[in-house]
């Protein structure tokens, strides 16, 4: 195809998104998962902060180096890109190229995934797992087709994950057959490094899941802090956001140092014996072996099915409405189910923020009753007035079939006694009563009465830390809500949010999803875009003394600008020991400074 007919192709595609004929698949593909995800023509590369101290940058750099001064007299030049498609070195043999690059923000601190700029040899690498090259007008955006791209992911040796990205770059009328291949070997001298340079904790982690994976017959997966490795049968079992919540499970049984098993709801819906072995290195643990056997496989009558059929929803549309796979969520489940089938108040109390009035909402839609469900909030009560707002109720308790009062801890002595009243008023054809509360010992003493009045059944609702399980679910749920399921979430950013701390609960967690949700549509939130603050307050905390260390460390981070071998140097500690703590507190070493 000659490039004059190409760049026909992708202007027909970029202003009909008709399919191209004679166009390679893979730009197809790439050209389409482009469009999806929002990319314009036009699109320009995001810039960020570049971190050489990172250890994809300290394994390459020595190696491109080296081939730097052979690139001397040659029109290229070679980029390397973290797994983000966010480009940390640049090694150019021509002035005239380095020019170029510099114009289309092809430099260090530009991210080019495919969400900013498209097809490009950078991002679609990442995007295909496997090597690629974009030549001219294959390129999605208009500012790339005067390159061609031949890229190649870097993949660990030991932890078979992708590490980055190495790309070299020429004119376009001078590409050649032969640079792919020699990318390749640049990249393999890459990778040699890497398993020289692996740690013997990653070996030894290696080493026990091959050995699990050719003894075992079931789904066999090896976790740390900063490792996942399944097989193929843990692969098709296991969601991505099934790694984090394994990890959670897996770390309690490298702290104790003893083998444990317990029982995992996965994102699927299906129920698994998750038992972790852990994988000791000297005096450290390496991580842990995690052997999963289904629990729906099960004989009729077995011990494992009984359990199962105990922790199963009490009520499928039930589940659906309130969505959650912890134990503590279906004990909560479990009480919501018969208050469904009642007539008589409900009280749903709860930290503020941890969803009582859609929980409260969601009794009144299942409960059968086809009326209104007229809502009054005591919180507005300075602001109405209280003869305004008991003016309100006394509407609500005449014409609705159901009323909720939320905030019902706020009300004061006044309209406390007039709800009481109103309710004794109505008592044979009142409407159902539901209210939500924050109950503490202060509010239950002078509210005691009303609260009584409401508290026929009571929902307590845990805080959202107490069943971070739900998180993703809660996710998808909430992103559904808000016209945003096109957002997926990278495993190590779905770790992170599951071991926030969330003082701030389900109301906190959906702040934060429609902030992310303000700056795209689609596409995989990464670690690096999450907001600070969940990242500077790891759930799993160790008490004082880890505390201490987390904010020597955070201030030392800070007072160095986020350089990690200048904090470490301050705190008198090795880059290795800093770089342990931020693993146990929970941040990615590459992409996240505090």
């Amino acid at each position: 195809m000659s490039w004059r007919e190409l760049a026909r192709a992708r202007e027909e595609f970029l202003t009909s998104r008709t399919t191209p004929t004679g166009v390679r698949l893979e730009i197809v593909k790439s050209w389409r998962r482009s469009a999806m995800v929002g990319a314009q023509p036009e699109g320009a590369p995001s810039f960020g902060d570049v971190d050489v101290d990172s250890y994809l940058y300290g394994v390459a750099a020595p190696v491109l180096d080296r081939l730097s001064e052979r690139l001397a007299d040659s029109r290229t030049a070679m980029l390397l890109a973290n797994r983000d498609a966010r480009i940390v070195g640049r090694w150019a043999g021509d002035h005239g190229v380095l020019r170029m690059m510099d114009l289309t923000g092809s430099a260090p601190g530009f991210a080019l995934h495919e969400e900013a700029v498209g097809t490009n040899g950078l991002g679609s690498v990442i995007e295909e797992q496997r090597p690629l090259y974009v030549v001219g007008h294959e390129h999605f955006a208009k500012q790339f087709v005067g390159y061609a791209c031949f890229g190649v992911p870097i993949h660990h040796p030991v932890l078979r994950r992708i590490e980055g990205v190495l790309t070299l770059v020429c004119k376009a009328d001078e590409a050649s057959p032969l640079m792919l291949p020699f990318v390749r070997q640049v990249s393999d001298s890459i990778q040699d490094r890497m398993f020289v340079r692996a740690t013997g904790r990653e070996r030894i982690l290696l080493d026990s899941f091959s050995a699990a994976v050719r003894r075992q017959r079931h789904a066999i997966m090896a976790v740390s802090e900063h490792t996942v490795i399944c097989s193929p049968a843990a692969s098709r079992l296991l969601d991505a956001s099934d790694h984090a919540i394994v990890w959670e499970a897996a770390a309690d049984a490298t702290q104790s140092r003893r083998r444990s098993e317990s029982e995992v709801t996965l994102k699927s819906g299906r129920g698994v014996r998750a038992r972790f072995t852990p994988v000791e290195f000297g005096t450290e643990v390496a991580g842990a072996l995690v052997e999963f056997e289904t629990l729906d496989v099960a004989t009729e009558g077995s011990p494992r099915r009984a359990h199962a059929a105990r922790a199963a929803s009490p009520d499928e549309e039930l589940s659906q409405h309130l969505r959650g796979r912890s134990s503590t969520w279906r004990s909560v489940l479990r009480e919501i189910a018969p208050v469904l089938r009642s007539c008589e108040p409900v009280l749903v109390s709860g930290p503020a923020g941890s969803g009582k009035t859609r929980v409260a909402r969601v009794i009144h839609e299942l409960s059968g009753r086809s009326g209104r469900l007229a809502t009054l909030d005591a919180a507005m009560l300075p602001v109405d007035g209280t003869s305004s707002w008991l003016r309100a109720a006394r509407q609500a308790f005449e014409d609705s079939d159901a009323l909720l009062i939320r905030h019902l801890n706020l009300l004061d002595d006044t309209a406390g006694s007039a709800v009481m009243a109103l309710a004794d008023a109505h008592d044979d054809q009142s409407p159902r009563l539901l209210a939500t509360a924050t109950l503490d010992r202060d509010v239950i003493e002078p509210r005691a009465r009303v609260i009584e009045r409401f508290a026929v059944h009571e929902i307590a609702i845990p805080r959202l830390m107490d069943r971070a399980e739900d998180v993703p679910e809660l996710v998808e749920q909430i992103l559904t809500d808000i016209g945003h399921a096109g957002l997926e979430f990278a495993p190590e950013a779905m770790q992170a949010l599951l071991r926030a701390p969330w003082p701030g609960n389900v109301r906190q967690l959906e702040r934060v999803l429609r902030a992310l949700a303000g700056t795209r549509t689609s596409g995989v939130v990464r670690l690096s875009d999450l907001p600070s603050d969940l990242l500077r307050s790891p759930r799993r905390a160790g008490g004082q003394l880890e505390e201490v260390e987390r904010r020597a460390i955070v201030r030392a981070l800070d007072d160095a600008d986020g350089n990690k071998t200048a904090a470490a140097a301050e705190l008198g500690i090795s880059r290795s020991t800093l770089y342990r703590k931020l693993r146990s507190f929970g941040s990615d070493l590459d992409r996240t400074t505090f």
